[in-house]
């Protein structure tokens, strides 16, 4: 029998399914799949007030969450999603970046009426630690006097005023802002929420319109941006901290140290570049790389505006009440009862326990400069600053003029300005002319400036 060779061929098959899902997907553009972070963009110029930031969505999710469109981002595929509020009630804000303005913005708001407008901002998620307040452009009208002398029949200076409580602390009188008045241009501010849902921040402005305090003499307009910062956030403020300064040198101002051009000084009038009373807000400073230290010294300017040494021509008192001063370091002038000094040192410097009204804290730190050599060893080191000068300087004759630098190289690097509710040498000056004027005492606050060093061997 004949035999046979047989050949085997192995054949795979390959079965494609094809759903109906699949099916569908032909039909979309390829666009639809792009996808983008929701990071933060520029507006272009239509936005009134010019360009501000905004963030990048797609046309449809700006249109859903009623934002503006305006401008494009992610290389085109996306809109720089805008949202302002303009409000003159209650407002609840959930979105990232929302800007916060007067109905007028930018021009000055023209109400006649008092005014209270409370703005609760919401986490946009749980995961959200912090809120940050950026102020563009803020200004209301600040104390109702320039002595910073305390009504009897009022807790706070400011006729106007703007306070920040969230769920977790609803009370003005535990609050590390107190009541913020005057002008904020140029200051930031962050609010601690609670690891609650539910916790939220409540910023009321509430205005005062009466025959005196006008709209026109007020010069009341804002602007604040209102950043919500997740818990894990490498840009998030340590703890405690309510300003966060991340640049190796700046100033460190306290509230309503900014003079609005224009503005008029006089009891019940818009009164900015007056010290206001009841905070406790911190400045931390991010240490840069190579830096050990911080040094600080008071500003010799702001804003372009010399800040200079005057004689204010008080005799009456010499607790702190008479002397030279600089705008600069100009707050609780008068120390008294607290600490009595004698006249021929009205402009000593003061530290620590005989601090105990309004006064600069910077922990562990020297009056001196910062460089090669420091160490606790050199200087006494001291934690609270006050007085006429900046620094420990208690033999300053009356022609002494100077402040001292101070130094701190312990981290983390924070400053604390401290305002009590105490009436600061309010009886002495009668005239409300501005601080630096013969005869008047009035108190402007502080404008350090900061520097970081280098580390040493």
């Amino acid at each position: 029998m004949r035999s046979m060779d047989y050949i085997f061929v192995a054949v795979t098959v390959f079965i494609v399914s094809v759903t109906a899902e699949d099916k569908l997907a032909k039909h979309f553009s390829l666009f639809s799949v792009v996808t983008f972070g929701n990071e933060e963009c520029t507006s272009d110029t239509s936005v009134a007030g010019g360009a501000t930031q905004g963030t990048c969505y797609s046309s449809t999710e700006c249109s859903d969450k009623n934002g503006m469109s305006s401008g494009n981002c992610a290389s085109g595929f996306g809109v720089c999603c805008v949202f302002l509020n303009t409000g003159v009630a209650a407002s609840t804000i959930t979105e990232n970046r929302t800007r916060l303005r007067n109905y007028e913005y930018p021009s000055i708001a023209t109400a006649t009426t008092a005014v209270s407008v409370a703005y609760t901002i919401n986490k946009m998620k749980s995961d959200i630690c912090q809120i940050r307040l950026d102020f563009g452009t803020f200004v209301i009208a600040g104390p109702s006097l320039t002595t910073e002398n305390i009504p009897a029949t009022a807790s706070t200076l400011c006729q106007d005023s703007l306070t920040l409580l969230t769920s977790d602390n609803t009370a003005v009188t535990s609050s590390p802002f107190g009541t913020l008045c005057g002008s904020l241009t140029g200051q930031h501010l962050y609010v601690d929420l609670s690891p609650t849902a539910a916790d939220a921040l409540t910023a009321t402005l509430t205005t005062l319109v009466d025959g005196t305090l006008t709209a026109a003499i007020a010069k009341r307009v804002w602007d604040i941006k209102v950043s919500q910062i997740e818990c894990h956030a490498t840009f998030r403020a340590p703890p405690g901290c309510q300003r966060y300064f991340m640049e190796p040198h700046d100033k460190i101002t306290s509230m309503n140290f900014n003079k609005v051009a224009g503005s008029t000084k006089a009891a019940n009038a818009q009164n900015t570049g007056v010290d206001i009373q009841t905070s406790h807000i911190r400045s931390c400073i991010r240490r840069a790389k190579g830096m050990c230290c911080v040094q600080y010294d008071v500003c010799t300017t702001y804003n372009g505006e010399a800040l200079v040494d005057f004689n204010n021509g008080i005799t009456a008192n010499n607790n702190g009440a008479s002397g030279i001063y600089n705008e600069g370091f100009s707050f609780d002038m008068n120390i008294s009862p607290n600490f009595v000094i004698h006249a021929s040192q009205v402009n000593s410097g003061l530290v620590d326990s005989q601090c105990t009204g309004d006064y600069v804290e910077i922990p562990s730190s020297m009056s001196r400069s910062c460089g090669s050599m420091f160490g606790s060893y050199l200087s006494a080191v001291n934690t609270r600053y006050c007085g006429a000068r900046l620094g420990a300087a208690f033999q300053y004759a009356s022609t002494q003029t100077g402040s001292s630098s101070v130094c701190d190289c312990s981290e983390p690097f924070s400053m604390t300005i401290h305002l009590d509710d105490v009436s600061d040498n309010g009886a002495v000056a009668t005239a409300n002319v501005d601080v630096g004027t013969a005869n008047v005492s009035k108190p402007r606050g502080t404008c350090l400036e900061y520097k970081q060093t280098p580390c040493y061997s």
